[in-house]
């Protein structure tokens, strides 16, 4: 038995139902039962962002599921433009230039939202068939405005949209249909507190026929098959039936919550890191938009992110993230999303600033 306070940025706490369910026996994933599995989840799914089409369900991680929903709607051909202001933000562009050499990027500060200004100037510039961004960047801490962002892409371009909203969904407001999203990727691993193991795409109608004929770049993510296999609420290739169980479970949890309070209770647990840094020599790697479900610190020069973090895990059985890539050593990023009570958070986040004192 683990016995360690997980207050990483995912995979995320289970509720203890959730972790009841994973012990059932395994179904046949041809068989009646398993249809009806998939047709609840896809249900729960749709209604949790008011979208009008039924999310596929492929057994991946959420990188899995971008690089399913990127190599599935872009051509050699296709001009595609990527909104960063951070890790994911690079890692778009990274799955991107796999598929495609036909790509610019709008690099902007890290810690501060993706600003519309520039991106209206480019867009009366150049035309582009896809944009890219993230909703959540988990590695600032930063919850891009994609509403407004959307706003500003439509009124001068046709492009595509895709949003990465990994960290994002179960823990904000997403209103896919509304907002005009036209691709967004998820995972289960962290706001809806789910083992890792399947990652979730939503399709518009535009998307789906863009998927359906594009000639696809690979064979066991090609989304053609999931969206054929939908029909009948079955999936192409053997899936991680267990997770599917537990997301299941996850997904008639949160309805009982209610999704007010389920984003309520994150927003209130961001607001108790921020309060909790306040005045202390540690800063929000967010300097606006801050995430509700991931908080991301930066370090002064004379700390080191490494060595806080294992010394919350091997003296006090805390475990959080460090920073990535050049940011591994200076900032520290604390996960409160899924499941969780706010009291929970409280110690926590006491505990991690007493760290910083020793």
């Amino acid at each position: 038995m683990i016995d360690i306070i997980n207050r990483s940025t995912g995979p995320t706490n289970l509720p203890d139902k959730v972790r009841e369910t994973l012990s059932n026996q395994v179904i046949s994933h041809r068989s009646v039962q398993f249809e009806k599995l998939i047709e609840n989840i896809t249900n729960n799914l749709s209604l949790m962002v008011n979208s009008p089409e039924r999310p596929l369900l492929l057994t991946g991680s959420g990188t899995a599921g971008l690089d399913a929903g990127i190599s599935s709607i872009v051509t050699k051909s296709d001009t595609i433009l990527i909104l960063s202001a951070g890790y994911y933000g690079n890692l778009l562009g990274a799955i991107a230039k796999t598929y495609c050499n036909n790509i610019d990027i709008i690099n902007y500060e890290p810690g501060l939202p993706i600003d519309g200004n520039e991106l209206r100037v480019i867009l009366t510039k150049k035309s582009y068939d896809i944009v890219l961004m993230t909703h959540s960047e988990s590695s600032t801490g930063v919850l891009h405005p994609i509403k407004d962002i959307i706003n500003t892409i439509k009124k001068y371009s046709d492009a595509l949209i895709l949003i990465d909203a990994v960290s994002s969904l179960g823990t904000t407001l997403i209103n896919f249909k509304e907002w005009d999203i036209d691709l967004m990727v998820s995972a289960t691993q962290k706001g809806i507190m789910s083992p890792p193991g399947v990652a979730i795409i939503f399709l518009s109608e535009r998307a789906k026929k863009k998927v359906i004929s594009n000639t696809a770049n690979n064979f066991y993510y090609d989304l053609k098959k999931y969206i054929s296999c939908m029909s009948n609420f079955q999936v192409p290739f053997t899936p991680a039936i267990n997770t599917l169980f537990g997301l299941n479970t996850a997904l008639e949890l949160i309805r009982e919550e209610k999704l007010d309070n389920v984003y309520n209770r994150h927003n209130n647990a961001s607001k108790i890191i921020i309060t909790t840094f306040d005045n202390s020599a540690v800063k929000l790697f967010a300097k606006s938009h801050h995430a509700p479900g991931i908080t991301s610190l930066l370090l002064p020069n004379n700390y080191d992110a490494v060595k806080i973090q294992q010394y919350l895990a091997n003296e006090l059985n805390i475990f959080i993230s460090t920073g990535l890539s050049f940011w591994t050593n200076n900032v520290l990023r604390i996960g409160h999303m899924g499941c969780f009570k706010l009291e929970e958070i409280s110690r926590s986040a006491i505990s991690i600033r007493n760290s910083f004192k020793d």
